[in-house]
C-alpha cells in the first residue's frame, strides 16, 4: 500500500510597472515540481522473511507465549549462584590492576607488557562475568522482585484457561529500523527555489499468535488458594520439568551450542506442564518505508501548504509451526556482541596456548 502528500504553492508576486504594482508571478494551488513518491521498496531492505527464519520465530514465539513456561526460574538462578563468588571476585580486581598498570609505566617496558597482558586477561573475565553471570542474576533478580505482577498474570491465565477453555496470546517478535543517509533535493525550482532534505526510513514490526488450548489431561486446582499456589510454582518453574531446563543451561558450553541451535529455546517451548495444545499460530510482519522531506531553503514570495511525506507499507501473514525439531538461528553467527565474546575467551586462553606450543619444542 502507497500513499504520499504533495503539497501546493501559493503566492503572488508585484512589481513596479509606471508607478503602479503589477502582478509579475501568481502560484494558485500550485504542484511543486518534485515528484513526491517512496524512494525505497521495503523489501528492499526487508526481505521476506524465509522458511528457516520462520522456524527460528516460531521457536522463539512458543518459548515466550507459553503459559507452561516459568517468568523466572528460580532452580537454574540457584544451580548457578555457586559461580557467581568466584567470577565477582575477578570483576571486582579490575579497578586494582589499572592502578597497578598505571604506575608501571615506570617501569621497564618489559613489565609494562607484563601487566598489560594481566590487565587484558582481568577485562576478559570482567567482560564474561558481566554477560553470563551478572547480567542474568540481575535480570532475575528484577523479575523475582516482579513476584505480585508476575504471579497475578500467571494466575489470570489459569482463569481463563479454567473458564473458556483456552488462552489467546500475542508475542512481539521485536523491531527492526534501516535510515538511509539524508539526501538534499529541490523542492520547486521554477519562478520561486524551494529545496529540502530527503530522509527515507524503513521499519519492520514482527508479532506472533497463538492459541493454547486446555485437554482431558489439563489439571487446574479449582480451589482457589490451591490455584494461587500452583501459579506461583508456574511462575518461578518449580516443577519437573524445569528441571531439564535446568541441566542444559549449567552444562558446560550450553551458551555456545545456542548461538547455532537453540535447544534451551526449544526446551521452553515444550515445556507443557499444563498439558496444553496450540492452535492457530501465526506470524505477522509490518514493513513500512516512510519518506520525509524537510525545508531547508524557503522560497522568496510563495507559500507550501506542508512538508512532502510519502509511504510504502507491506504487511504480511504465515502460517507457522515448527518444521524443525531444532532451532537453527539464521541470524549472523559472529555479530558484534559475540565477537566480544569469542575475544575474551582467546585472551584467556592465550597463556594455555603459548605453553601447548613450548611443550611441543622438547
Amino acid at each position: 500500500m502507497k500513499s504520499a502528500f504533495c503539497p501546493v504553492l501559493n503566492g503572488e508576486q508585484y512589481t513596479l510597472l509606471g508607478g503602479a504594482q503589477v502582478l509579475h508571478k501568481a502560484f494558485y494551488d500550485h504542484p511543486i515540481d518534485l515528484d513526491v513518491a517512496p524512494v525505497i521498496n521495503p523489501v528492499n531492505r526487508f526481505p521476506t522473511y524465509t522458511s528457516l527464519q520462520r522456524n527460528d520465530l516460531t521457536w522463539k514465539a512458543l518459548a515466550k507465549s507459553n503459559p507452561s513456561a516459568p517468568t523466572c526460574s528460580v532452580p537454574t538462578f540457584l544451580a548457578e549462584l555457586k559461580d557467581i563468588p568466584g567470577l565477582w571476585k575477578d570483576l571486582k580486581g579490575v579497578p586494582s590492576d589499572l592502578r597497578r598498570l598505571y604506575k608501571s609505566f615506570s617501569l621497564v617496558p618489559a613489565a609494562i607488557r607484563n601487566w598489560g597482558n594481566d590487565l587484558l586477561k582481568q577485562v576478559a573475565k570482567g567482560h564474561i562475568t558481566w554477560r553470563w553471570a551478572i547480567r542474568p542474576m540481575l535480570s532475575d533478580l528484577r523479575k523475582m522482585i516482579d513476584f505480585c505482577a508476575n504471579v497475578d498474570k500467571t494466575l489470570r491465565n489459569l482463569d481463563t484457561l479454567s473458564k473458556k477453555g483456552s488462552l489467546r496470546t500475542r508475542v512481539s517478535l521485536g523491531q527492526e529500523s534501516i535510515t538511509e543517509p539524508n539526501v538534499s533535493v529541490f523542492l520547486h525550482s521554477n519562478l520561486d527555489v524551494w529545496k529540502a532534505n530527503r530522509t527515507t526510513t524503513t521499519t519492520r514490526k514482527t508479532w506472533f499468535c497463538c492459541r493454547w488450548n486446555s485437554t482431558s489431561l489439563t489439571r487446574i486446582p479449582t480451589n482457589y488458594d490451591d490455584r494461587i499456589a500452583y501459579a506461583r510454582r508456574l511462575t518461578y518453574g518449580i516443577t519437573s520439568y524445569e528441571a531439564l531446563a535446568t541441566l542444559w543451561e549449567i552444562l558446560p558450553w550450553s551458551w555456545f551450542v545456542d548461538w547455532f541451535v537453540g535447544v534451551g529455546t526449544v526446551i521452553q517451548a515444550n515445556n507443557n506442564t499444563l498439558n496444553l495444545t496450540h492452535t492457530g499460530s501465526c506470524i505477522m510482519a509490518t514493513t513500512r518505508s516512510e519518506t520525509k522531506w524537510t525545508v531547508t531553503q524557503a522560497g522568496v514570495w510563495s507559500t507550501i501548504s506542508g512538508a512532502p511525506t510519502a509511504s510504502w507499507t507491506i504487511k504480511e501473514r504465515w502460517s507457522s509451526s515448527p518444521s524443525l525439531p531444532l532451532a537453527p538461528t539464521s541470524a549472523p553467527i559472529v555479530d558484534l556482541s559475540k565477537w566480544s565474546i569469542l575475544a575474551s575467551l582467546y585472551v584467556l586462553n592465550r597463556g594455555r596456548r603459548k605453553r601447548a606450543r613450548v611443550d611441543t619444542m622438547y
